[in-house]
């Protein structure tokens, strides 16, 4: 007999991209995420100084019955310019392969900052082992 562990896994993806704009840029800019077509939009004036660096929780609408996650961290480089990483996560049901994922990041001008378009290619995650609890995930990294 097999035990599972109950580590969490939820579906989804994670994004890794390079924005033409400082943390404070980014907190006077905007962002939106789409999958498919159904478009989350918001602003990001929620990055704030003096909490973890640059790491904001955004609040989606239900997807099938489930509230989706959503956060952004963002790491200002060197060089100039801002990583930012996105991380959505939702339930199994709701991902499916071919999904088209798009995101976009705004100036407080309206002039884009960021864009990537990516289309999910997801691989199956089972962290509890076999038989215990199956999400799949997709990673797309844009420098």
């Amino acid at each position: 007999m097999h035990t599972c562990t109950l580590i969490g896994c939820n579906s989804g993806m994670v994004l890794d991209m390079t924005v033409d704009a400082t943390l404070a840029q980014l907190r006077a800019g905007a962002f939106t995420l789409c999958r498919n077509g159904s478009c989350f939009r918001s602003r990001l004036d929620g990055f704030r100084p003096g909490r973890d660096p640059g790491l904001l929780r955004l609040d989606m609408p239900r997807e099938a019955g489930l509230l989706p996650l959503l956060e952004l961290q963002a790491k200002p480089l060197p060089t100039g310019g801002t990583v930012v990483s996105v991380v959505y996560g939702t339930g199994d049901q709701v991902v499916k392969q071919g999904d088209v994922y798009r995101v976009t990041f705004h100036a407080v001008n309206g002039r884009t900052i960021g864009e990537f378009r990516g289309v999910a290619h997801y691989e199956k995650v089972e962290p509890n082992g076999p038989g215990c609890g199956t999400c799949y995930h997709v990673y797309f990294r844009q420098d």
